[in-house]
């Protein structure tokens, strides 16, 4: 492909993400080759974003660096990999707008991060051992974003203080972090420590291997 020539056709493709969306009219579709991307894309507008299926003559996936969704319009929605080949991408970050994705079609490298501001997530994508961080500025639910089983990955939690994030599905991660934020858990298993920071956290249940650290207040029931 060709950015400074290619017109985004199939004999003619762009060479990089980034100026296919550009050049992708909102709620328009953008189809990508299966291959190696070296780049950090933001989505900022709705679009339908999926990877050409070349069944056994291509790529098996397109592979890219880390995804931003940050839509103009908290309602604008990104469709991700619903149908084609998988995309395998590293971090995820959540600012704004919706994302639909096939859990299948969506896998988040081991070791890397999903950060939620805001916006939403509709399936969990295909992980293992994967962080997650919540950096947002509102109340907040956690959702899709959020496995159940984390791995070895981490949960960290930075919310503008007096903010309240609530987890109320059951959570195993190799760690808790609260920096700041309130936080309402159901079930936590961690095989790390739990360090709380600041705010009010609460659990339902609580089974740590590691340390429970806390240098304000903690509610609920510990181990």
């Amino acid at each position: 492909g060709d950015d400074a020539v290619g017109d985004g056709s199939s004999g003619s493709p762009y060479l990089t993400i980034a100026t296919g969306i550009t050049n992708t009219a909102a709620d328009g579709t953008l189809i990508i080759e299966p291959g190696t991307y070296a780049e950090n894309v933001t989505v900022t507008k709705a679009l339908t974003i999926k990877a050409q299926d070349f069944g056994s003559s291509g790529g098996t996936a397109v592979i890219m660096q880390n995804l931003k969704l940050n839509m103009t319009t908290g309602t604008d929605v990104l469709s991700f990999g619903e149908t084609g080949m998988p995309f395998n991408i590293d971090d995820l970050t959540l600012t704004s707008g919706v994302m639909n994705i096939a859990t299948a079609n969506v896998v988040i490298a081991g070791g890397k991060t999903i950060i939620r501001t805001a916006g939403t997530i509709n399936n969990t994508p295909t992980v293992t051992n994967v962080n997650v961080t919540y950096d947002g500025a509102d109340d907040i639910a956690a959702g899709a974003e959020l496995p159940a089983d984390l791995g070895t990955g981490a949960l960290t939690v930075n919310i503008t203080a007096g903010k309240t994030l609530t987890v109320g599905s059951a959570l195993t991660a190799n760690g808790v972090t609260v920096t700041t934020g309130d936080v309402s858990f159901a079930d936590v298993t961690s095989g790390g420590a739990v360090a709380i920071a600041a705010g009010t956290v609460s659990f339902v249940n609580l089974a740590s291997d590691g340390n429970v650290r806390s240098e304000e207040r903690r509610g609920g029931k510990e181990c």
